[in-house]
């Protein structure tokens, strides 16, 4: 029960909900499987690169049509998120300050 309600599920809720945890787990799965094949002849840091290259044109091309378009990515609170993207990279250069040139001990 949340919050007084009960919530009660349908077969059917419960099936995809199954068959999205199966999905996961097989992209998963196939995604280390790719990476630990491609890792022996490219570097990490390309294979993060196409990672998230294809990543990102899976949400532009397929899941922001579904969500209403470009209008989805606008936000309320650009200034937050500024301030998060730029905290983040502080910290980066902080933990890295090489670019992760460095041997490592």
């Amino acid at each position: 029960m949340i919050s007084g309600k009960s919530i009660s599920l349908d077969n059917a809720d419960r099936l995809w909900g199954m068959a999205a945890v199966v999905a996961a787990q097989f992209f998963f799965t196939t995604q280390d499987m790719m990476i630990k094949w491609l890792s022996g002849e490219y570097a990490l840091h390309q294979i993060v690169l196409i990672r998230a290259v294809v990543g990102t044109l899976l949400i532009l091309l397929v899941f922001l049509p579904l969500e209403g378009g470009i209008s989805a990515l606008r936000t309320q609170r650009l200034g937050m998120h500024l301030i998060i993207g730029i905290h983040s990279k502080i910290i980066i250069l902080a933990h890295f300050p090489f670019g992760g040139t460095q041997a490592s001990p």
